[in-house]
């Protein structure tokens, strides 16, 4: 039976149970939506319901809210026992459940049942994310097998330590329709990564290999500040790194942090005799106060800088490539920076950036000429001689800030032009935009929200009508 739906896209996207395979455990049992069976939905709802009271899936009302919304299919065994579990919305696919030891997960002997129905159906809204989450769980279940049978091929290492400490599984749509991630299947949520990493100590031979270091400089855990050493003991921390100024025990005194290459939880550094990381590599998230040079770093989920007023230093990112969040900004009163002081930020590389901002007074970028992807972009008291691959971005806030070399690029949501934005209805009459706001407003080709400006708020089309008309 093919099920029919119509997706956000006005595309047609079909379920179907053609060629699925079962492997001889079981079989697929559908429940449609009130909307495609209302009048069956009632007995729909009591025989669902039955089966999530067995697999404890939802509470006493759950089937009946549920296929109001979209359709349930659920997995049963040969004697009618349910396994797995996939919940709809509407057009898309919305959960998948399981028996296993984590939420989300199903048991490893069913684990080809839900892959083998995704491979079928990855079509489906959301329906390759998912597979790429169970086809990642199936993964992590073959190197748990290897690595306590001491079969484990180091050739694999790289993408074992992958998997286990850098991995993004994860669904990229919300329920509720805003513009926020429903994540699964992300680091520690799951049974199978909180197994490997207890006996990963087992492969410290062949990860001191693959990183080039000795076994004894790999950290199995959250580095415990020892505030007596100089120099950073290790060269690949599995866990977070607080390299803190000041501590409960006292003023750490460590200088030489150049053996650190890898950290896969959080870097929180805000030592004053810390400001480079000349090999760090990679690291999951970065915060630092007092660090500016990173020459090497190629990866990391987040990096936030933050600069002390009276300092006068260079920032280094250049092997930078992508980042969800990169911000560089003041620390405390940016008011008391010098005004004569000019800081260049190296980003040479970076490609991708969902969200960018640099609110750092009298600061200077000079390409970022390889950026094709950014969701919001929040220049603040900056100057970018060159980004003229950018052709697109959901939010663009421009504050006493100057973008030369501009490509013309649309804005999917909101544009912000100068300081102390109004979010009140304004005068187009009383709108002043100097030359560089005009000239830089003049290469935006669309803006599918707002315009905020000095003056308030205003279409599109009316401030630009305005500007070229100046």
């Amino acid at each position: 039976m093919n099920l029919t739906l119509n997706n956000k896209n006005e595309k047609i996207s079909t379920i179907s149970f053609e060629g699925v395979k079962t492997f001889g455990k079981g079989e697929w049992k559908q429940f449609p939506s009130k909307s495609k069976d209302e009048k069956h939905f009632l007995d729909n709802a009591k025989a669902l319901q039955t089966l999530i009271k067995v697999a404890q899936w939802g509470e006493e009302n759950f089937a009946t809210s549920q296929l109001e919304k979209g359709d349930f299919y659920v997995f049963v065994d040969n004697v009618g026992k349910p396994h797995i579990a996939v919940r709809m919305l509407g057009n898309s696919l919305l959960e998948i459940l399981g028996l296993g030891k984590g939420e989300q997960e199903i048991e490893e002997e069913y684990s080809d049942v839900i892959i083998d129905f995704l491979e079928k159906n990855e079509d489906i809204e959301n329906g390759k994310s998912f597979l790429e989450v169970q086809r990642w769980y199936k993964r992590l279940q073959e190197y748990i097998k290897q690595i306590e049978s001491d079969s484990f091929d180091e050739k694999n290492i790289g993408n074992l330590l992958e998997d286990v400490y850098f991995s993004k599984c994860y669904v990229d749509f919300c329920p509720c329709g805003c513009d926020k991630y429903s994540m699964i299947g992300v680091g520690d949520y799951n049974s199978y990564t909180t197994a490997i990493k207890k006996i990963m100590p087992k492969l410290a031979p062949q990860i001191a290999k693959f990183y080039g270091c000795e076994p004894n400089e790999i950290c199995f855990g959250s580095y415990q500040v020892d505030v007596k050493a100089e120099k950073f003991p290790y060269a690949v921390v599995f866990g977070d790194v607080v390299l803190s100024g000041a501590t409960a025990i006292g003023e750490i005194m460590m200088n030489d942090i150049s053996k650190l290459k890898v950290v896969s939880g959080l870097l929180n550094s805000n030592c004053k005799r810390l400001t480079s990381f000349p090999n760090l590599v990679c690291a999951k998230n970065i915060y630092t106060i007092y660090a500016r040079s990173f020459p090497n770093l190629t990866k990391t989920d987040s990096l936030d800088i933050g600069v002390y007023s009276d300092e006068q230093m260079d920032i280094d990112v250049s092997k930078l490539q992508k980042v969800f969040s990169l911000m560089i900004h003041n620390v405390f009163d940016e008011d008391k920076q010098k005004e004569h002081q000019t800081i260049k930020i190296k980003l040479d590389s970076l490609r991708e950036c969902s969200y960018l901002k640099i609110s750092l007074r009298n600061t200077y970028i000079e390409s970022l000429d390889k950026l094709t992807y950014c969701e919001a972009l929040d220049a603040q008291h900056t100057t970018i001689k060159s980004m003229k691959n950018l052709t697109e971005v959901w939010r663009l806030i421009i504050d006493n800030a100057t973008i030369e070399n501009m490509q013309n690029i649309d804005v999917k949501t909101d544009l912000e032009i100068k300081e102390n934005c109004s979010r009140k209805k304004g005068d187009i009459t009383k709108l002043k935009l100097s030359e560089k706001d005009a000239k830089m407003l003049k290469k935006i080709n669309s803006v599918g929200g707002s315009v905020f400006t000095t003056a308030g708020e205003f279409k599109f089309d009316e401030i630009k009508e305005k500007v070229i008309n100046h």
